[in-house]
């Protein structure tokens, strides 16, 4: 489970992944693209691992994109940032686009948009739903248009 929040240039996740009863505490969800597109992912670890490994090999062969599950859910969702544009969402039918200043996806999204919607940063709106959704944790992440490294607050 997983949540990702953008607002201000800023794109953050959790970093705990779930499978069953076991707690991975540190797993990667964020990567930026040779083009300074950021990039959050969410769903199946497998996937996800296969999108991002894509993004930071600089857009190299077959695009992963999220596939339609048994149950119609896509299995992995894409936030993506590029600086001067609308926000989008990839999943398995397309692609939805947000002119809102700020998303967030993945489990956590209720938790984070209401802390997003109450103007809380991105890192912040991350921690609310670290601390009141019990498939969100470890240390939040972050990605950003400014900064060349990715950065973890602990």
């Amino acid at each position: 489970m997983t949540v990702i929040a953008y607002r201000d240039g800023v794109m953050a996740s959790d970093t705990a992944s779930y499978f069953g009863n076991i707690v991975s505490p540190r797993v990667r969800k964020l990567a930026r693209g040779n083009d300074g597109v950021l990039y959050g992912v969410c769903g199946d670890g497998a996937a996800s691992d296969a999108f991002l490994a894509w993004v930071e090999g600089g857009y190299q062969g077959h695009r992963p994109d999220p596939e339609k599950t048994g149950d119609g859910a896509s299995n992995f969702e894409i936030l993506i940032a590029e600086r001067g544009k609308p926000l989008r969402m990839r999943h398995h039918d397309g692609e939805s686009v947000f002119y809102g200043d700020y998303m967030a996806i993945g489990a956590g999204q209720p938790v984070a948009l209401g802390a997003l919607f109450s103007g809380s940063s991105a890192v912040m709106a991350c921690q609310a739903a670290i601390a009141h959704y019990s498939h969100c944790g470890g240390p939040v992440e972050t990605i950003s248009f400014e900064a060349p490294d990715a950065a973890t607050d602990a």
